[in-house]
């Protein structure tokens, strides 16, 4: 009797300590792509993520490229989402990118913007 109880609360310290770990710690395959915005102030941007880059249009043909540092990811199951944060060096300091991912309608949505991005139809 008493290994049966050793053996059950092993099991459910074990269970517990797992619910302290970080959800992610790499970018979702649902995520990996060029995201586009309606937003008509964003009409010539895009956004691609990559496992190991990010990288942002910032008009025209133009963007800048970053390699991706670490990313961090939490499921929201009671709001239908994944927020993410994708962390990338620019000259020697770290940035951060956060996001929510949507992925019943597989849509982003920049933490702090109101408007979604969906994913470009070429990827």
């Amino acid at each position: 009797m008493k290994h049966r109880t050793f053996w059950l609360l092993l099991v459910a310290l074990t269970a517990l300590a797992g619910c302290n770990a970080p959800d992610l710690t790499d970018l979702s395959d649902d995520v990996i792509g060029t995201w586009r915005t309606s937003e008509s102030r964003y009409a010539d941007r895009f956004i691609t993520l990559q496992k190991t880059r990010i990288s942002f249009g910032t008009g025209g043909s133009d963007f800048t490229l970053h390699p991706v540092s670490s990313v961090e990811g939490r499921k929201e199951p009671e709001e239908g989402r994944v927020l993410y944060t994708v962390y990338y060096p620019i000259e020697g300091e770290e940035q951060q990118f956060s996001f929510y991912h949507y992925p019943a309608n597989q849509t982003i949505q920049l933490k702090n913007q109101e408007f979604e991005w969906t994913r470009d139809q070429s990827d």
